[in-house]
């Protein structure tokens, strides 16, 4: 992660757009001015950041980045939009450097985990997912996912599950009923 300079007030571009549309949304803001706008935007941050992305400090390309909002832009308790335009709150980061939790595949499973608690890509699953397996493991990189407090909790679990499977066959359960059960 790297410390960058912000903008210290909107783009000429960004300051048409809020004073023609002062309810406008992110979404228009982007298709304003034939996207020129939102361009100009990305060249000021860009500018601001040296080219780097603050998260990764990987080089930002033409056909790499986007523009992040560290905080949310649902987040509208100050106001509709109030964080959409606030030029403290947006960097110019690689676009989809890392998995989005929300589109991720509930199965197959494009994790898995081993008994120590590692998360591992299972590329495979990736692949019949269509998910894409080096952002899988960007992701886990990136999110240092697995850090020595995050590969305890998870073997904690996995003990968990074992010395439970374990009681239910001890209880004359079959194998396949005590899976079911955990």
């Amino acid at each position: 992660m790297k410390k960058v300079l912000q903008l210290l007030q909107p783009t000429p571009g960004l300051a048409a757009f809020l004073k023609d549309y002062p309810a406008g949304t992110w979404n228009e803001f982007r298709d304003f001015d034939g996207s020129g706008a939102y361009k100009e935007l990305v060249y000021a941050l860009l500018d601001k950041q040296r080219s780097l992305c603050p998260y990764c400090e990987i080089d930002l390309t033409d056909n790499d980045r986007q523009i992040e909002h560290f905080h949310p832009k649902s987040d509208d308790l100050k106001g509709a939009n109030y964080w959409n335009f606030q030029v403290a709150n947006l960097f110019a980061v690689v676009d989809d450097l890392i998995l989005n939790p929300v589109s991720l595949p509930v199965v197959p499973a494009v994790f898995s985990v081993n008994f120590a608690g590692e998360i591992h890509v299972a590329v495979d699953n990736c692949h019949a997912s269509g998910a894409n397996a080096d952002r899988a493991t960007a992701t886990i990189d990136e999110l240092n996912l697995n850090c020595r407090r995050l590969m305890n909790a998870r073997a904690g679990v996995w003990e968990e599950l074992q010395d439970d499977f374990i009681q239910r066959i001890e209880d004359g359960e079959s194998d396949e009923a005590a899976l079911g059960g955990i």
